[in-house]
């Protein structure tokens, strides 16, 4: 992904630990492919790019639910969660090293999750402004407070933000404006504001069996509601920015 992204790539094991079977119907992972789902619809986002797709379950749940999406995961271990999404998962490759006429298809750009990971994220997304010329929206997510870091969770990041932190940071990149922000997961707020000592691992966790299946399914359902119900504006524990980039939006 660029700018010192390189340190980003996951290895063969981590891969694995970070997507193992049944990871997909884990509440957290339920819920935010569904929270970018229904913001995408909210908009015509045209052709998709999921950057740092992991094994591309949100690429393949865009695609089954009528969206021209693909995605890119730098590591050189990463696999397709699906043999369908084959042809739409690029992995072992930077985003911004796509063939230019593969660049310049897409409209809407995807970073889940990723931003939290870069030193310098300004530069990332100044270079994805110019690698990628028609290019209208940007959608991130990225884990939210810093009161909530905590040290086995977010060894692999640089920062957590808050929406006043991520308007710093769109201040060094004028090209950029911030159309819509909000929080989600909002009761995640004060439970992992108490527990962000205990917590020691940051593994996530297949779903097995009805039990499993059952309870994840009520947790995504609860979440859902509240997401429906509460204001963005309360806290979280991820954020949303949809970005408009200013140069491409007549395009």
């Amino acid at each position: 992904m660029g700018h010192g992204s390189s340190k980003t790539a996951y290895s063969r094991k981590e891969f694995h630990c970070l997507y193992p079977t049944g990871f997909e119907l884990f509440f957290w992972n339920r819920f935010r492919t569904d929270k970018v789902y229904r913001l995408l619809r909210s908009f015509s986002p045209g052709e998709i790019l999921d950057i740092g797709c992991g094994c591309g379950h949100i690429v393949k749940f865009l695609r089954d639910h009528g969206l021209e999406a693909e995605g890119c995961e730098l590591s050189p271990d990463a696999e397709p969660c699906s043999p369908q999404i084959a042809p739409f998962y690029h992995s072992g490759v930077d985003a911004c090293d796509l063939p230019p006429g593969k660049r310049a298809k897409f409209r809407t750009l995807l970073l889940l999750d990723v931003l939290e990971h870069l030193e310098k994220p300004e530069l990332f997304l100044r270079s994805l402004v110019e690698k990628f010329p028609n290019c209208r929206n940007i959608l991130v997510t990225v884990p939210a407070f810093m009161e909530l870091w905590n040290d086995y969770a977010d060894q692999t990041h640089f920062r957590r933000y808050t929406d006043a932190s991520f308007d710093i940071l769109l201040e060094q990149l004028p090209e950029l404006k911030k159309v819509r922000s909000g929080y989600f997961f909002h009761s995640l707020y004060p439970v992992k504001l108490l527990i962000k000592n205990s917590e020691k691992s940051n593994r996530v966790k297949p779903v097995f069996g009805p039990v499993q299946r059952m309870v994840n399914s009520c947790a995504y359902y609860f979440f859902k509601a509240e997401d429906i119900l509460l204001p963005g504006s309360w806290a979280g524990s991820s954020l949303f920015v949809l970005i408009n980039v200013k140069n491409n939006a007549g395009r």
